[in-house]
């Protein structure tokens, strides 16, 4: 069996155990009925204005808003509950507010729904980004099976459809940019020396918080990342 077979085996197995229990979606006529519990949780976070802040560091960007913690201690099937959302959310904003409560649950089936959304376009780069931030300083750590994330993460590598951060929209990214990062956390730092001095990130010369912080790289970078990735992946390290 290939290791892309295994990776969709194993994701099939893990997305399968992710299915809503019956106890959280009414069914009526066929057709799934967003629960009570998740529709209570949704009116009350889609009343915070702006669910997103700024995180106040470089290596967490981003951080939810107090009130939708709040809201999040309420439900008692968490993921049950995103994952029953996002089947009918269009939002796109608020779609990625469900794919950063995915994230940042310690529940290990997460990660499984997070590769999940990588099939979505308009999810891709954050569902990358938040893929290789787990376990970093601010996220929860949990049991992970680091080789099906990473092969989930090279699909993306060389996708250089532009994305315009929802929450800071003056910046513009390659979708490629979140899955080199995320594939850098994922290996290992100290298996890449390129990442030091890069020229898109002035603020942090040891390239420390790559997969962390946002990925602003330059052209330049970008092509010293990829040669490098390129040689780890023909080493065919673990």
């Amino acid at each position: 069996m290939t290791p892309g077979l295994l990776v969709h085996v194993a994701l099939a197995a893990a997305l399968a155990a992710c299915s809503p229990r019956g106890d959280n979606t009414m069914q009526q006529d066929g057709v799934s009925k967003t629960s009570d519990e998740a529709r209570r949780f949704w009116t009350a976070v889609r009343a915070v204005a702006q669910p997103i802040g700024e995180g106040g560091h470089g290596y967490y960007p981003y951080q939810l808003r107090g009130e939708i913690q709040d809201q999040v201690r309420t439900l008692s099937h968490p993921l049950d509950v995103y994952r029953e959302l996002l089947a009918t959310e269009r939002d796109p904003m608020w779609r990625e507010v469900l794919v950063f409560l995915i994230a940042m649950t310690p529940d290990p089936r997460a990660d499984a729904m997070l590769i999940e959304a990588l099939d979505a376009p308009g999810l891709r780069p954050r569902a990358l980004y938040l893929l290789g931030v787990i376990g970093t300083k601010g996220w929860p750590s949990r049991p992970r099976d680091v080789p099906a994330i990473r092969a989930a993460v090279e699909r993306f590598l060389d996708d250089h459809t532009p994305y315009v951060d929802i929450y800071e929209r003056k910046l513009t990214f390659e979708t490629a940019d979140f899955a080199r990062a995320a594939y850098i956390r994922l290996v290992g730092l100290d298996r890449f020396p390129e990442i030091k001095d890069l020229a898109g990130l002035p603020d942090d010369p040891p390239g420390r918080f790559i997969g962390m912080s946002l990925p602003t790289f330059t052209s330049a970078d970008r092509a010293r990342l990829d040669k490098a990735i390129a040689r780890l992946r023909a080493s065919n390290a673990p």
